[in-house]
């Protein structure tokens, strides 16, 4: 299982997972835009290169996720694949993915942020749970 959607009062909670820090990024970020569209439904015709840095993998989590809902919404695009790399908190990231299409996408939820309400990211047990604003 790469994530799950756990029960939350008014917004979506998300907890992925991973063998790596890396996988888990890849699959929180798989799980934020499950949230938006279905997956298998997003075709990956284009990229996205993201290069981020910050003092803790809790606050990388946190900035890699808003980058993606910022790119989801200015450039009207929605992400299926993701390819993390990691060294120390420094991350470089392809994201794959196309335009939205309102004849073949269905879109869920408005996501307007990723917070860091009950914000989790455990390497040792593979896991990260976050909140996202809807």
């Amino acid at each position: 299982m790469k994530f799950r959607v756990l029960d939350h009062t008014a917004d979506v909670q998300i907890e992925a997972f991973g063998s790596s820090a890396a996988k888990i990024f890849e699959n929180s970020a798989a799980g934020l835009f499950s949230q938006i569209a279905d997956l298998k439904e997003i075709r990956p015709r284009g990229e996205e290169r993201i290069q981020l840095e910050a003092k803790s993998l809790e606050a990388l989590l946190v900035d890699f996720l808003n980058e993606l809902v910022f790119l989801h919404s200015t450039l009207h695009y929605l992400f299926s694949e993701f390819n993390v790399t990691l060294s120390g908190t420094r991350l470089e990231c392809t994201a794959r993915g196309e335009r939205i299409d309102r004849r073949r996408h269905k879109l869920k939820n408005d996501v307007k942020a990723v917070t860091y309400h009950m914000l989790e990211f455990n390497t040792r047990e593979g896991y990260a749970r976050f909140i996202i604003d809807v």
